[in-house]
């Protein structure tokens, strides 16, 4: 999902609990995938970054696309990979905003996993690529769920706006916002029900 297949180990660190990995992942885990990643630089000085050394187009399916095929193999139909828009009850949108929300949600899905170099960073297929970024980060985050400003670490690898949490209130049929204990947290919306974890992660 990151730019040119690099990403900053000094940030996956400050991320770690959030994916589950263990403290010295970098010392236990990488090592052992060298077909996969490769450690450029000392980690703690700021200046190292985990590579990925080879593609493997299997690995870069989205939570949504993944859906999608298992859907499609158990209708015999062909799904379109899409997102899950859904509001709670109670819960209404300006008609202007509904209408917003189904031109949106008729634009192709875009890989997270995809080339994204080619587009605007104001257009709406930015903005669909941004969301399968945001959605595709929470879903494989342990809880589902993430502070802002830990997402926002990965702001310059993966071509996020500097407003680019304003899309998790504009988005609210996929995500909403916490303010618990005075953190911005952006929770994946189907993956709670009644604001439990629907399906929780084997390592909690």
């Amino acid at each position: 999902m990151s730019r040119d297949k690099v990403i900053s180990a000094d940030k996956l660190v400050h991320m770690k609990r959030e994916f589950g990995f263990p403290d010295d992942f970098l010392c236990s885990l990488v090592p052992k995938y060298p077909e996969y990643f490769r450690l450029v630089g000392c980690p703690g000085e700021e200046k190292s970054f985990l590579e990925l050394v080879s593609w493997n187009e299997e690995f870069a399916k989205s939570v949504i696309e993944l859906r999608a095929e298992e859907e499609s193999e158990l209708t015999g139909i062909r799904v379109r990979p899409s997102f899950n828009w859904k509001l709670p009850p109670g819960f209404f949108i300006r008609k202007e905003m509904r209408e917003w929300v189904r031109d949106w949600m008729e634009l192709p899905y875009i890989s997270p996993y995809g080339n994204a170099s080619h587009y605007e960073q104001s257009s709406p297929e930015m903005e669909k690529r941004t969301v399968g970024v945001l959605h595709e980060m929470l879903s494989l985050s342990l809880l589902k769920r993430m502070p802002v400003p830990i997402i926002g670490k990965l702001k310059e690898e993966y071509r996020f706006s500097n407003a680019f949490a304003s899309v998790f209130t504009r988005h609210s049929g996929l995500f909403y916002l916490s303010l618990k204990g005075g953190i911005k947290t952006a929770i994946l919306r189907e993956a709670y029900q009644n604001e439990k974890l629907i399906d929780r992660d084997p390592l909690l």
